[in-house]
């Protein structure tokens, strides 16, 4: 299963997440993070405060392993760690 991080922060995002694992039997929850490539679309999600504790959330509830896939940019190590402290299992940067 797969799910925007700026989608999390949606009143209903976790919600979404957990009933999108559930409908798949996903073993997994990817996290899409690509906030360059959001800041550049028309219509592109800018606001992403709150996106690490949501992730965090996530991580803690929706009962499988947190994937966090960034491959428009790559992440620094800062932001690595931090995922990591989240709860993230998985960081994907293929393709950065």
């Amino acid at each position: 299963a797969n799910i925007g991080a700026a989608q999390l922060r949606e009143a209903d995002g976790l919600d979404l997440a957990r009933r999108a694992v559930d409908a798949l039997e996903a073993d997994g929850l990817i996290v899409h993070l690509n906030p360059l490539q959001e800041a550049v679309q028309l219509e592109g999600d800018r606001d992403w405060r709150g996106v690490l504790a949501q992730i965090a959330r996530a991580a803690r509830s929706v009962g499988v392993p947190i994937v966090a896939k960034e491959v428009g940019a790559g992440l620094s190590a800062t932001v690595a760690c931090a995922l990591v402290e989240a709860g993230v299992a998985v960081i994907d940067v293929a393709g950065a």
